[in-house]
Parts: structure tokens; sequence; C-alpha cells
């Protein structure tokens, strides 16, 4: 009977682990694993890190790289990771490890080197960190709420509450709105290179249905006239480098 309850014991301790080993699993997802990825995975980090090492991941550590496993789990003294830092050879190019950051890696191999989850982690390659996932790139398209602006002179969209509220806080504002002339000559010159001729000016001028600032109808007709100057241009180009 003694020693049944002596073997449940064991097993108890065994499964639930006590308070001090469960504060040093943490210590690698919330001090060493930033701390490495702030220091190291500049070089250290992505599809082709430096001598093979990813630093993002307790298994990529202790699979290593090139020079073999980045840590011994239980031996610091073995490890080539706090070899390294202690050394003050990494990180490469830059300021050595501050004297308690060492330590911590250092304690943190002699544990052992818990972590939250060894197993998953063990099993899973290394991947894109939690930091990694903070990039605007992987964030959920979302609609921004548009901006209030001090003066609503120029806002037709909201694209251009956007640009207003930027310039306001730089403590600029919008150019005054080109005239019908500049409009014109702005697509002549963006369609074909060339300014619009003084009778399309003319013509363009005579218009005056066109009672919004876009001046649509007007100003698509003298487009459509640039497109048509465009393909006259190309086929006779077409029929000059045949002849």
């Amino acid at each position: 009977m003694g020693l049944l309850v002596r073997n449940l014991c064991v097993i108890a301790a065994l499964s639930f682990p006590c308070a001090g080993a469960q504060k040093s699993s943490v210590i690698v997802e919330k001090q060493i694993l930033p701390l490495l990825e702030e220091r190291c995975a500049k070089c250290h980090a992505g599809s082709e890190p430096a001598a093979k090492l990813d630093v993002r991941t307790r298994a990529a550590l202790v699979k290593g790289g090139v020079t073999g496993p980045a840590i011994v789990p239980g031996s610091a003294e073995k490890s080539l990771l706090y070899q390294r830092v202690k050394a003050g050879e990494m990180p490469l190019g830059g300021p050595p490890l501050p004297a308690a950051e060492v330590e911590k890696i250092r304690d943190w191999i002699e544990r052992g080197a818990p972590a939250m989850d060894a197993d998953t982690l063990a099993a899973a390659p290394p991947g894109i960190s939690p930091r990694d996932r903070e990039h605007w790139a992987f964030q959920t398209p979302g609609r921004p709420r548009v901006p209030k602006t001090r003066s609503s002179a120029g806002v037709r969209t909201p694209i251009d509450a956007f640009l207003l509220a930027t310039l306001e806080r730089n403590k600029l504002s919008f150019s005054p709105q080109a005239d019908r002339v500049i409009l014109m000559r702005r697509a002549y010159f963006d369609l074909i290179g060339l300014p619009p001729t003084p009778q399309e000016v003319d013509e363009f001028l005579a218009d005056t249905s066109a009672d919004s600032y876009e001046l649509r109808r007007a100003l698509g007709e003298a487009l459509a006239r640039c497109r048509r100057l465009c393909r006259l241009g190309r086929r006779r180009g077409r029929r000059c480098g045949t002849s």
C-alpha cells in the first residue's frame, strides 16, 4: 500500500509541474525569443538565414545551423549560442548583449530550455513570428473612418478628405483648382505628348454644356480626339515601317 501511494505521488509530481517550472517555461516566450528576434533575427531568420540558423523558435535553436545545434538544453557552456553571446561575437556587427541578457540566456539553457509547448515547437518548422503578423500586409482589410477636416474646400470624395487631413497636419492645403484650358493641356500632354491646337482649345472652351468641375462631356470629346490621333499615328508608323 505504501509503495502504491509513493508511486502515485511521483506520477502526480510529474504530471503537474511546480510553479517554478511554469515560470521558467514562460521565460522563453516572453523574454528569450523576443530578445533573439530583436537582436539576432536580422541575420538569422527568413528563408535563407545566415549559417542556416533561425533563432525565432526553440525548435530551430535546437536544430541549429551549419556548425551544429545552437543550444544544448541543460548545458549553457556546451551551447554555441551562449558561447558566442558571452564572447561578444554575436550579434555580428552590432553591440554585444548586456550582461543581464546574457545571463538570461544562460539561465534558460541551464534549466533545459523550457518552452510553453516544447513538443509543438519541436515539430513545427520555423515560420512567421507574432511580430511579423503585426505587419500591415497580414491585417484584414477594413474601411477606415473618413477623417474630419478644418476646411471643406476641394473635398468632393472621401479620398480628398484623407489627402486634405494630411496636408492640414503639415499646415498645407490643396492647390487652386485648375481651369479648363489647363485640364485640356494636361490631358493632351499625358496622352500624345503634344499640346492641343488653338482650334481644339476654342472648341473645348465654346462647349458650356458641362456644368461640373470635371467637365466630363467636353473633356471626354477632347480625349476622344486624342485617341483618334494616337490610332492615326500608329497606322502611319506601321506604313512607314513597311515601305
